[in-house]
Formats: C-alpha cells, sequence, structure tokens
C-alpha cells in the first residue's frame, strides 16, 4: 500500500502541481501590481494601442492596395470602442452582432475574447478577487453549431490573439493542452463546446461567445425541454447556462454588479431567432438593458473599396429589383468596369513595391 501511495503521490507531483507551478514560471516577466496597473491604465484609457501595437495584438487597418493578415474592420473598431464606453454607463453582459457572412463578425469576437481575458488579467489575481479557489479554472468558452466547427473555425481564430509578445512575456499559453488555450500563470482557459448547454457545466465561465446562434437547432415539442410542449431552442438554452453560471461566480464584490460579457454572432434568418428576440428586448428596456446589439448590412462591414458603389434599387415590399433588365445589365457592367480599374491599381501598386524592395536589395549590396 505505501509503495502504491508513492506512486500515486509521484504521479500527482508529476502531472499536477509541480507542473502547474512549473509552467506559471515559463513567463520571461515578474508578473506585479506595477505591471499590472500599467495595462489597467492602458485597458481603461487607450484601447486602441491594446489593437494595434505590435507588442499587444499588431492588428493592421485594411488596405486597398495590398493583401494584410490580421486585419480589423473599421466599423469592427469602432463597436469595441463603444461596448467599453458603454460598459462605463451601464453593465453590457451580451453583445449581440448580427451581420452577413463574410463581414469579418468571427474575427472581431477573437479580438473581444482577448480584450476580455486582458480585462480579467487586470484583475492582478482573478480568482482571489472573486472568491474562486485558487487553483481552479476560469474559463472561456467558444461554441459554434458543433464542437468540430467551434475547434475548426471559432477557437482557430482565438488562438493567434494569444501568441501576441505580451503574453509570451508575462501569460504564454500552455503546449500541453492541444486544441484549447490554456494559460497557466493565471489558470485561465478558452475551450470550444459544443452546440449543448451541456458544455459550460462544471466551469467557472467568466464569458465567451457563440457564433451562428441562430443557425442552432429549434425543435417544437422536443424531449429535451421539461414540458414536451415547450420549443427547444439551442441558442436560448446556451445564453440561459453561460449566463447563470457567469452571474453565480463573477459579480464584482465592490459594484455588486456582473463584470463579464457574453458575444452572440450571426447573419439573420427569421425574426422569431433568438438574437431577433433578445434585439427586441434590448429595445424595450432602454437605458435598463445590459445588451450591446449591432446590426448591418456586408457592405456596411467591410471597407467601400470592396464594392463598386452602384447600388441596385430593391423592393422590399414587392420583393423585387425595380429597375427594367437594361438598366440593370448597364448597372453590372459599370460595376465590373470599375472593380477592374481597382483591381488593375493594385497589381500596378504591388509591382512597384517588388520594384522598390530589389533596388533597396540591390543598393544594400553595392
Amino acid at each position: 500500500m505505501k509503495l502504491l501511495n508513492a506512486k500515486i503521490l509521484n504521479s500527482i507531483q508529476k502531472w499536477g502541481y509541480d507542473t502547474l507551478q512549473e509552467e506559471r514560471q515559463g513567463a520571461l516577466r515578474e508578473w506585479n501590481m506595477d505591471v499590472c496597473t500599467e495595462l489597467t491604465d492602458i485597458f481603461n484609457n487607450d484601447l486602441e494601442y491594446l489593437l494595434y501595437d505590435d507588442y499587444f495584438l499588431g492588428l493592421r487597418r485594411p488596405s486597398e492596395f495590398k493583401i494584410e493578415e490580421n486585419v480589423l474592420y473599421d466599423v469592427h473598431k469602432e463597436d469595441i470602442l463603444a461596448i467599453y464606453e458603454e460598459n462605463k454607463k451601464r453593465p453590457i453582459n451580451l453583445v449581440i452582432l448580427i451581420e452577413g457572412i463574410g463581414s469579418g463578425k468571427t474575427t472581431l469576437y477573437s479580438v473581444m475574447t482577448w480584450l476580455e481575458w486582458i480585462r480579467l488579467v487586470c484583475k492582478f489575481n482573478p480568482q482571489r478577487y472573486y472568491g474562486i479557489m485558487r487553483d481552479e479554472i476560469i474559463a472561456f468558452i467558444a461554441m459554434n453549431r458543433s464542437e468540430a466547427q467551434a475547434k475548426r473555425v471559432t477557437l482557430q481564430k482565438v488562438f493567434p490573439k494569444f501568441q501576441t509578445q505580451f503574453n509570451i512575456e508575462y501569460f504564454p499559453p500552455s503546449k500541453r493542452r492541444g486544441q484549447e488555450i490554456w494559460i497557466p500563470r493565471n489558470n485561465t482557459l478558452i475551450f470550444a463546446g459544443t452546440s449543448t448547454a451541456a458544455s459550460a457545466l462544471g466551469y467557472n465561465i467568466y464569458g465567451g461567445g457563440v457564433d451562428e446562434a441562430n443557425f442552432l437547432e429549434v425543435i417544437e415539442g422536443s424531449k429535451r425541454n421539461r414540458s414536451a410542449a415547450d420549443t427547444y431552442d439551442a441558442a436560448q438554452e446556451m445564453h440561459d447556462a453561460i449566463n447563470g453560471r457567469m452571474k453565480s461566480r463573477f459579480v464584482n464584490p465592490i459594484t455588486g454588479k456582473l463584470d463579464s460579457m457574453l458575444f452572440m454572432i450571426s447573419s439573420s434568418r427569421y425574426p422569431d431567432d433568438f438574437l431577433e428576440k433578445k434585439a427586441r428586448e434590448h429595445f424595450k428596456l432602454g437605458e435598463k438593458s445590459h445588451i450591446f446589439i449591432r446590426r448591418r448590412t456586408l457592405w456596411e462591414a467591410k471597407p467601400k473599396f470592396y464594392f463598386s458603389g452602384i447600388r441596385v434599387p430593391f423592393s422590399i415590399k414587392e420583393k423585387k429589383i425595380t429597375v427594367d433588365e437594361d438598366t440593370l445589365t448597364s448597372m453590372k457592367k459599370e460595376a465590373e468596369v470599375i472593380m477592374e480599374q481597382r483591381q488593375n491599381v493594385r497589381i500596378e501598386y504591388q509591382k512597384e513595391q517588388v520594384k522598390k524592395a530589389k533596388e533597396a536589395a540591390n543598393a544594400e549590396e553595392i
């Protein structure tokens, strides 16, 4: 028995507390109150610095002439600033973003996940601040229509945001956790959930997001509900489960208000979708609402240079284009000419950049 106990103890020490402490020491710099205070000041007063400085997220503004990676559209930057500015006036606990496919809403969610993690980090010791056991994980959940999509799409967008120079120096992610993002130093976790509310069970959920929320299951008379007459709405179930865990753990001990945020993003489908219901709830409650909502079309989200600027009149009432076929054909041709001209400008710009780079390289050799 003594030998067995020794093996168990050795296993715990090897893979448990000792490993956790060892990985916490993997950070390059000391995390202290001075650094935390400086970061908090930046978060509260200069969010754009966190967004665009290379030490932090190093995001790029969209360019008409070159293909940039790690791009944040201008409207989404304004959304981020507006969310945290509004949060100073009234607690924002649910952020709803309804936009067209390809509008960059998942990228916005990934940026917001990192910023919310930073907001948690600014508590210096989050577990102590919220009265949670020292070695308990504080988690962010990333959900989609399936666990596979959550890992392949949503979490893959989030992962690069935790590779910043700031993270490397102060809060490096563990390499042990595979398809999760675990930060051992403050024991925080970002993980992919399934399409059911059960994903949130057992976790201290600080926040997270539900991608494609309007495309989740809605089943009338489902046995998943207590009453067979009720409608099972997966988005509603997710919202209630995550929100319940947030409220039970992360109410600010000073203000008495819930600190954290849940993000639900999707394109539109039907008037009775869950996000549409929450939008109506928000407008009904007015200033008492804890919801922040943005709704826009694809062409409102993306920069203007992605489009020709030619607008085709469409009647919602009649559900049809209100110009004749010849006019429509002419408009299409005009749009094609505009887009071709823009493409030619981009090509010439790229050629000029390559030429300048070669000239600079030749000058260095000489």
